[in-house]
């Protein structure tokens, strides 16, 4: 009796390990043009994989980026498989990371370096011009974080020499 009582609470936690995760629109606090990480856990899921990147536009229409669907908050870069061209596309934030976090770390600083983000319309410049053409994303030399901080910045960097 108490063995299968124990069997019972273990695959009732177990279940509740495998249930997708819930992200409330309250909880995300993101403004259009914000960087935004998600990690890809290991196996193990105690250490990454990588972590990808993409910058946030919000739901619903967003002037100048006709080819956004209303349920898409975010847009990013990937390679696909080896074989195929490199795309930038639109997506939903809830399907890639549970966890996602706003890294604007190339911002100015209180010192002044850094870069300052360009406006939201030239932003959106930015992002047709990608959506359309993003033969520059390569995933060793310019990768999605490289692609996305010419988005939010409005020039190519290399942001992990900062």
């Amino acid at each position: 009796m108490i063995m299968a009582l124990l069997v019972k609470v273990f695959l009732a936690m177990f279940a509740l390990q495998l249930a997708p995760p819930v992200l409330c629109e309250a909880q995300l606090k993101f403004n259009f043009g914000d960087l935004i990480i998600t990690e890809f856990p290991s196996a193990g899921k105690h250490l990454p994989i990588y972590i990808h990147w993409s910058v946030y536009v919000g739901k619903g229409k967003v002037k100048g980026l006709k080819e956004k669907l209303d349920d898409e908050d975010i847009f990013y870069a990937y390679g696909g498989e080896l074989s195929e061209k490199p795309v930038c596309v639109f997506d939903t934030l809830s399907k890639l990371s549970d966890k996602p976090e706003v890294f604007n770390y190339l911002d100015k600083d209180s010192s002044g370096k850094g870069y300052t983000p360009i406006n939201k319309k030239e932003m959106i410049k930015g992002i047709m011009e990608l959506s359309k053409n993003c033969v520059w994303y390569d995933p060793i030399t310019n990768d999605c974080e490289h692609v996305l901080a010419y988005v939010r910045y409005g020039k190519k960097l290399l942001p992990k020499c900062k």
